[in-house]
């Protein structure tokens, strides 16, 4: 088993609160609205959202800790309503904590759902398994379709809560910090071309000063991989990437951009074109919010 090459970064923070942002005048997010309230009784604990590349307008969304087994849900991003559901009848959800949208790394010009059973289970030890699947050619409905492939992982770490795959196909992962501190993990797509559990090396760590030990909660990248967003729980904090070099971007501090509060949000996703991103928390009848910007590009 060959070990993958792990890029970690630490970050400068301040001892009061945690980072040291830079100006974000140059952003222009705005405030967030309320799109609408999910309101169906299968979600409940709301842990992971990604925006459809091939349905735009499509969220996929799901739980953590066996609510609702291992089942996706699609959602309109304009209203929030449930539209459609997709079970992999042959996974097991022990504690789903995110999900992604990008490049297949198995299948050229198809897009692919990443959903990782990466989290600490009320201390259990994680799963550290992502399952994949191609995005289907309908959402409506109920659909149930096993997974076409499965990468399992092992490393030191008590788990993690942020998948994230960028335009190549490749995937990363924030492990859950202990004592403010956490692995930064970046899984090439050949990864999957393993059959047997690959070990993950940590060579560093990053550093987030927020005062909660399980920070961060979420993560994504941009479609086009210039930006990403990262979720602790009580801010929203964005890198820029130049030229999708990601390690050179783990060298910059973070700005912190718009967000709304609310109890137990574990879950946040740019939009299908990078033009604004949602959250979501735990819940019953969980609140979309939506931050819009003029693009990506604009920063």
């Amino acid at each position: 088993m060959a070990l993958l090459t792990v890029l970690i970064f630490t970050l400068c923070v301040d001892s009061s609160w945690g980072f040291l942002f830079k100006d974000s005048a140059d952003l222009d997010f705005m405030n967030g609205t309320l799109i609408g309230t999910v309101q169906d009784s299968r979600v409940v604990k709301t842990s992971g959202c990604a925006a459809s590349r091939k349905h735009p307008g499509i969220l996929y969304i799901h739980n953590d800790h066996h609510h609702a087994g291992a089942t996706i849900f699609a959602i309109n991003a304009t209203t929030a309503q449930v539209v459609g559901s997709i079970t992999l009848t042959n996974a097991v959800n022990s504690d789903w904590e995110d999900i992604a949208v990008g490049p297949c790394p198995t299948r050229e010009g198809v897009s692919c759902v990443f959903i990782g059973d990466i989290g600490t289970d009320k201390g259990h030890p994680a799963a550290d398994n992502i399952y994949l699947i191609a995005e289907p050619d309908m959402v409506t409905g109920q659909h149930n379709v096993p997974y076409e492939k499965i990468l399992k992982y092992s490393f030191s770490e008590l788990g993690s809560d942020a998948l994230m795959v960028d335009p190549k196909g490749d995937l990363y992962m924030i492990a859950i910090q202990r004592g403010g501190n956490g692995g930064y993990y970046h899984i090439p797509k050949n990864a999957w071309n393993s059959n047997s559990r690959v070990p993950l090396t940590v060579s560093g760590h990053m550093t987030l000063n927020t005062g909660h030990e399980k920070d961060p909660v979420a993560g994504d990248i941009s479609p086009d991989g210039i930006a990403m967003l990262v979720k602790t729980q009580h801010s929203m904090l964005l890198w820029r990437f130049d030229a999708n070099d990601f390690t050179g971007m783990f060298q910059r501090q973070p700005m912190s951009v718009p967000y709304i509060y609310v109890w137990q949000d574990e879950a946040v996703c740019w939009n299908h074109d990078g033009t604004g991103y949602y959250t979501i928390p735990e819940g019953t009848n969980p609140p979309l919010h939506f931050y819009p910007s003029s693009g990506i590009n604009s920063y």
